[in-house]
């Protein structure tokens, strides 16, 4: 007895014989199938699973990302750069619509070409996350232009760790000065070249020395 299905132009049959009547089922196109399988939609959940155990995303922001408009070229970036799933996540949930909402950014002119130019940039360590925004925005405005140009226009580069010590410790030998009062001084001068919590556990340990 035959039978097709949908997924193939070849039939699959069922023999039925021998003692107790045993069913031997012979698959004519087994590699087709497993094909189709293959090319499947990955199921929502466990999608979400995957987002969560392998990159370590929150369920918050998993499911955001599975929600946004975003995520092949999300899915795209995290699989073919080492660079902090949740950075790239968190820049398509919120950075991208905080630009258009608050700031009115035209974020409608940036293309996989400049997401995939600044992930880059953000996996070989050249900018810190804090510079994503600004660097955006830029991008946003001046479409043609690339994501190297951009850090160089905004001086966003990474800073150099010899340099924030410099600066740190210009901050912390001012007499009366708060951790919280040197830390703000030293993120006025550094914002968008280091990242916050580097400048924290820095001011605080020249502070005790």
């Amino acid at each position: 007895m035959c039978w097709a299905h949908w997924w193939s132009s070849e039939a699959i049959c069922l023999s039925v014989g021998g003692k107790g009547g045993k069913i031997g089922i012979l698959k004519n196109n087994e590699r087709q199938i497993l094909k189709i399988k293959e090319k499947l939609p990955e199921p929502w959940t466990k999608k979400l699973a995957r987002f969560k155990t392998k990159l370590k995303l929150s369920d918050e922001l998993a499911k955001q990302i599975l929600r946004s408009e975003y995520l092949e070229l999300f899915e795209k970036i995290v699989k073919g750069k080492r660079v902090d799933a949740s950075i790239v996540a968190n820049t398509f949930t919120n950075t991208v619509k905080d630009l258009k909402r608050r700031e009115k950014v035209k974020v409608g002119n940036l293309d996989e070409r400049h997401f995939m130019e600044l992930f880059d940039k953000v996996a070989k360590k050249r900018i810190v996350k804090e510079a994503v925004p600004e660097i955006l925005k830029y991008l946003a405005s001046n479409p043609e232009e690339t994501a190297v140009h951009a850090i160089s226009s905004l001086e966003l580069g990474a800073m150099k760790l010899s340099e924030l010590k410099r600066i740190v410790k210009d901050v912390v030998s001012q007499p009366g000065l708060t951790y919280e009062k040197a830390v703000g001084i030293v993120m006025s001068k550094v914002r968008g070249r280091v990242e916050a919590q580097n400048v924290m556990k820095l001011v605080k340990r020249m502070l005790k020395s």
